[in-house]
């Protein structure tokens, strides 16, 4: 699963699809935290999005020595997505096999490994990829937890409770990927304070998952950063409703659908 994932997604990648605007963004971030330790855009910190990922292809791009033109740059940190899709599909066959059979878990992960658009997605230098490698990683980890003859409340092991405290860890980790992926978790542990975990496992999670994500707004505000924090979550938060359309069909000035289709034809 992994090695089939990987190799579909790594066929002529320095040549397939076009760069999105967004990866040349965070190639550039990567490649400035790579040098300086800063997630910074321009001349301004970059608080859209959590750093994790930044710092990860920083990491990438100085062990590996990546340089050259700013293309060079995205193909080159497309491999680093590829490999951690593979991962996802590795993830996805085990959670669907822990919740349902093997054979379910293997067309779940073909499913994923083969879909066109996925591999579309998984080939470019996206956020989404990596946060959802930790979001399955923290649900493989709780799942076993989960099951009939659980009690609401009581005292759970010491096994329970550190993969409570580990998968509480993953989310967090998601949750410095991509801030919206916390529909993912976060609604579902508050329903598990009630059902199918022990209150203290679901609780345990869910302070573990704050308290790995904390540090980041805490040092954005000691560092002087705070009032730009909150006005780019809240611009990130208007974009995600509708409220302000920076792109899109729908944005002002932007052309009409008909006009880029018949420019593309």
């Amino acid at each position: 699963m992994l090695f089939r994932s990987v190799a579909l997604r790594l066929i002529h990648l320095d040549r397939a699809y076009d760069v999105f605007l967004d990866e040349t963004i965070y190639s550039r971030i990567a490649a400035g935290a790579a040098s300086d330790w800063r997630v910074v855009f321009g001349a301004y910190p970059f608080y859209l999005h959590s750093p994790l990922s930044f710092y990860l292809q920083a990491f990438v791009i100085d062990l590996f020595g990546i340089g050259g033109t700013a293309i060079h740059v995205v193909y080159s940190l497309r491999v680093f997505n590829v490999i951690v899709a593979g991962g996802v599909a590795v993830l996805i066959f085990a959670v669907v096999s822990d919740v349902s059979s093997r054979r379910w878990g293997l067309l779940a992960g073909a499913l994923f490994a083969f879909d066109p658009f996925i591999i579309s997605f998984d080939s470019r230098l996206f956020l989404e990829t990596l946060a959802m490698f930790w979001v399955l990683l923290g649900y493989l980890l709780l799942l076993p937890l989960a099951g009939e003859g659980v009690a609401v409340a009581g005292s759970p092991g010491r096994s329970a409770r550190l993969r409570a405290l580990a998968g509480g860890f993953s989310f967090g980790l998601a949750l410095l990927t991509k801030e919206t992926s916390a529909a993912l978790y976060i609604l579902p542990l508050l329903w598990c304070l009630w059902r199918p975990l022990r209150r203290s496992v679901a609780g345990t999670a869910l302070a573990t998952l704050i308290v790995t994500y904390l540090p980041y707004p805490i040092i954005a505000a000691a560092t002087g950063g705070a009032s730009e924090f909150v006005n780019q979550k809240f611009s990130g938060i208007e974009r995600l409703l509708g409220i302000v359309q920076a792109t899109g069909f729908n944005r002002p000035s932007a052309p009409s659908l008909l006009s880029r289709v018949s420019a593309d034809l």
